[in-house]
């Protein structure tokens, strides 16, 4: 008889076969580096509480574990008071022999996660089926955090990026690419680099997690995350593990006189798309912290640059030449419906680094060496 029940470390080798399947079908994955992974993601986390607040996993009798739910805690703060969240993802369920997935096994596994002990459920990587089941069972799908923005430099390469989900890889892609560009460079991709500023010189300095828990404290956002001394070290240096999206680059915006202006914190990708997992400004600076950042991008020649939206910066990424495109849904349940209400007024600072942006689930496909005797077809 199938049951629900929490993720134990013992279940990592079943959990992990489950995700190749799902996700990595037909790649020589490392099987011994996605089981540590998910150890220190769902175990070794500072917010970590298998006990209160675990993982979920459909148990149908010893060595056939048929579904997952990654649930992973996080604290935040609300009008000065701590609440407990959970990011929810990396769900999975394991198709029959038709290849058909069993819709109650989904909806058992979101139903027993939104009732659990945690404050507020936040999902921003669902797709439309994940959403309707989200929906069936209380949630709410948060339209203002479900967007992202882009911003090419080389706008002929960033086209054929796009289409290559950010960065080539077969030959064809290739020489497609070079040829784009070559157009970059005849046609200029000028227009598209950092506008030119008369306000006050920056200076741009790596940005140390001090710095940043400063900075988000100071922000006059109504909700924000929770860090205590520690937690962001870890979040970031775990961020910086993801090689998938290319180096992992942080950066705070100062004035000369010291004063920080804003950051951002993302994956540098020469000749590809830069994934950034979170910018931030004071208001009215933005346009100065996207310049530092797309001089940076564009020191690699990456094609282009894209992120979840802030939904406050929509204006000042709109006249920065930015594009909006619905991208990955952002779901959310709360015990209270107030808890809620920061997302849907633009007032909770929720980034890709909050979210699920900076797990190596997303992007990375943990390749087996040539010698690694668990590797899979």
């Amino acid at each position: 008889m199938s049951r629900i029940r929490s993720l134990r470390v013992d279940d990592i080798p079943l959990v992990v076969d489950l995700f190749v399947e799902s996700f990595r079908s037909g790649k020589h994955v490392s099987t011994e580096a996605l089981q540590s992974y998910f150890h220190s993601v769902y175990f070794e986390s500072p917010w970590s509480n298998p006990v209160d607040l675990p993982s979920l996993v459909r148990d149908e009798g010893p060595g056939k574990i048929t579904a997952f739910l990654g649930v992973f805690p996080r604290r935040v703060r609300l009008d000065g008071k701590t609440l407990q969240a959970v990011v929810v993802g990396n769900f999975t369920v394991r198709p029959d022999a038709s290849g058909r997935r069993d819709p109650f096994a989904a909806i058992g596994l979101t139903k027993h996660c939104l009732a659990g002990r945690q404050d507020i459920s936040i999902s921003d990587s669902a797709a439309e089926s994940s959403r309707k089941i989200w929906e069936g069972c209380g949630g709410e799908t948060c339209h203002l955090y479900s967007y992202q923005w882009f911003r090419p430099l080389r706008p002929m390469s960033f086209a054929i990026d796009r289409r290559a989900q950010g960065r080539p890889n077969s030959i064809g892609q290739k020489v497609t690419r070079a040829l784009c560009g070559a157009a970059d460079l005849i046609v200029g991709h000028r227009a598209y680099q950092a506008e030119a500023t008369a306000e006050l010189p920056t200076t741009v300095v790596p940005l140390e997690p001090e710095d940043l828990c400063v900075a988000i404290q100071q922000s006059s956002y109504q909700l924000i995350p929770d860090y205590a001394e520690g937690t962001l070290d870890w979040l970031l240096s775990m961020a910086a593990k993801k090689r998938g999206h290319g180096d992992f680059v942080q950066s705070i915006v100062k004035a000369n006189d010291g004063k920080t202006l804003g950051w951002y914190i993302y994956y540098r990708v020469p000749n590809g798309i830069s994934h950034v997992l979170q910018i931030e400004a004071l208001p009215g600076k933005l346009e100065l912290v996207m310049n530092a950042l797309v001089t940076d991008a564009d020191s690699v020649q990456s094609s282009g640059l894209f992120g979840k939206l802030p939904p406050r910066f929509m204006r000042d990424l709109s006249n920065a030449r930015c594009v909006f495109r619905s991208g990955p849904w952002t779901l959310l349940h709360a015990r209270r419906t107030g808890y809620l209400q920061p997302f849907y007024r633009g007032e909770a600072c929720f980034s890709g680094l909050e979210g699920e942006g900076w797990l190596r689930f997303i992007g990375d496909d943990f390749p087996a060496h040539s010698g690694d005797p668990r590797k899979r077809a």
